[in-house]
C-alpha cells in the first residue's frame, strides 16, 4: 500500500468515527510497535464520566520513520484532532530532528507494576 492510500485510509476512517458530539473527548495515538516492526494508529474517544475507548485505525508494515512523517503530516492536514505518541522516545523527526516523544510514559517503562 502507498502512503497516500495509508493516508486516505486512516483520514476516512478518522472521519467516519468522528462524531462531533457533545461532552466528548477525541484524540489519535500514534505507536511504534518494535516487536511486529510497525507503526500503528489508534482513534480514541471519551463521554463525560464514561470510560476511554480505543479504536484501531491502520497499521503501517515499516518502520522507516521517514514514511511515518509523511503519514502523520497527511494526517494533521486533514484534522486537528491531537495526537500522542508512544513508543518513539530515541527517534527524531526527520525533518527537524526534534524528538518525538519527550520522555518516556510510565506504561512503556514497568513503573509501578508488581514484577
Amino acid at each position: 500500500m502507498s502512503t497516500q492510500q495509508d493516508i486516505r485510509v486512516i483520514n476516512d476512517r478518522i472521519d467516519a468515527l468522528f462524531k462531533r458530539a457533545p461532552h466528548t473527548r477525541y484524540w489519535l495515538t500514534a505507536v511504534h510497535n518494535g516487536y511486529d516492526h510497525e507503526f500503528s494508529f489508534f482513534f480514541w474517544q471519551q463521554r463525560r464520566g464514561e470510560r476511554q475507548k480505543s479504536l484501531p485505525l491502520h497499521s503501517l508494515q515499516t518502520e522507516d520513520i521517514d514514511v511515518f512523517a509523511a503519514v502523520i503530516a497527511g494526517i494533521r492536514a486533514h484534522t486537528n484532532l491531537s495526537i500522542d505518541y508512544f513508543g518513539f522516545t530515541k527517534e527524531r523527526w526527520p525533518a527537524t530532528g526534534e524528538l518525538i516523544q519527550k520522555r518516556q510514559r510510565d506504561i512503556e517503562t514497568n513503573v509501578g507494576l508488581p514484577f
